[in-house]
């Protein structure tokens, strides 16, 4: 069968179709005109709405840093269609070379460097744990709920912490003779034998430790209620003769008791102590890390020229509101009706005028 023959069967087919579906027909015309109409009148009747080119504005992502990211993110949420296709400024460059983003990639580059080791970083995590520890410790002081130890060494027996108890009261003596301090030896043998029970110090007490704790230890009524097994003569002596003592020879006294002390059974007695009302530890080899971490952190960070300009400008804030309280604190309203204030009231006015203008 020739092509020719076959296009002419088809076409006989289709004629024969759409002659016997008059309706099929009527709607292949129909359906396309009527769109077309549609079109048309849109076109005629002025129904088109003009909008200008929409350019968005540019957006930070997230290999940016997340500050930026979460800025770009808050001010770009309503995505404003804007006319030009360029802005000024261009926020993402403002802050790529900003005093900020500088300030931040040094921290970061600083903590990168010193957080080094896994071990350093579980540091860290350990040392946070254990402030929550001593939370607790604290908030059952404050409640009055503290558990003593009810075996092994005492926590209050101060002479037991000490490495050699008679070195150190000989060096204790030696401290005093030379600042003239009127203590005697067996008033330091009395306090070394005394008993210390944090337990008995209820929260209004702890409160005012906390808040100034050389007045309220040097009351003798107060302190009398934890300091146990010694007689009030002695311990009304070694009151009067310490807290008598300057910031610079209380320094060199704890320096004595630091140097004496024995600190692995301290950490130890501690840990007993902690562990029995709050169901934890404290991790000590992890705080001298983080102490060792810290100083050459400040030390890191101190060599970067945007950490020390913030401080210096942070200097200058502290020191212009300074001033600015002082002056606050000195401004007098005028009194009206008083004779002899108009100097006064011309002071008062430019000083106000002088806050208005910053």
């Amino acid at each position: 069968m020739s092509v020719f023959l076959q296009l002419r069967m088809l076409l006989w087919k289709n004629y024969t179709i759409r002659r016997r579906n008059w309706g099929r027909v009527l709607v292949e015309i129909v359906w396309p005109l009527f769109l077309f109409i549609i079109l048309m009148l849109v076109r005629t009747r002025n129904l088109k709405k003009y909008h200008h080119e929409c350019t968005f504005e540019e957006k930070a992502m997230p290999s940016t840093g997340v500050l930026e990211f979460t800025r770009s993110f808050i001010c770009t949420f309503n995505n404003t269609c804007h006319r030009t296709t360029w802005t000024e400024p261009r926020g993402l460059e403002k802050y790529n070379e900003s005093y900020l983003n500088q300030l931040l990639d040094d921290i970061e580059e600083t903590l990168l460097l010193t957080f080094d080791t896994e071990e350093k970083s579980q540091a860290l995590v350990n040392v946070f744990k254990d402030l929550g520890t001593l939370k607790e410790v604290l908030d059952r002081i404050k409640a009055g709920n503290v558990q003593p130890p009810l075996d092994g060494f005492e926590l209050g027996k101060v002479v037991s912490l000490f490495n050699n108890p008679e070195a150190f009261l000989q060096e204790l003596e030696g401290f005093m003779e030379i600042r003239n301090i009127t203590l005697t030896p067996n008033n330091v043998i009395a306090l070394a034998d005394a008993n210390v029970k944090p337990e008995l110090i209820d929260e209004e007490h702890f409160n005012q430790i906390l808040q100034n704790p050389k007045l309220t230890l040097c009351n003798i009524t107060l302190t009398k209620k934890f300091i146990l097994n010694i007689a009030s003569s002695d311990l009304e002596e070694i009151l009067d003769s310490l807290c008598s003592l300057s910031v610079s020879d209380t320094l060199t006294a704890a320096n004595i008791f630091a140097d004496n002390i024995n600190k692995t059974v301290l950490q130890e007695e501690m840990n007993k102590f902690i562990e029995l009302n709050s169901g934890g530890e404290l991790h000590f080899e992890d705080w001298n890390i983080m102490m060792k971490v810290s100083t050459v952190l400040v030390t890191e960070l101190a060599k970067y020229e945007s950490i020390q300009a913030f401080v210096s400008d942070l200097e200058d804030v502290l020191n212009e509101l300074t001033s600015l309280i002082k002056d606050i604190s000195s401004f007098q309203a005028p009194t009206l009706g008083e004779e002899g204030n108009e100097s006064s009231n011309f002071t008062d006015l430019s000083f106000v005028s002088g806050l208005s203008r910053g």
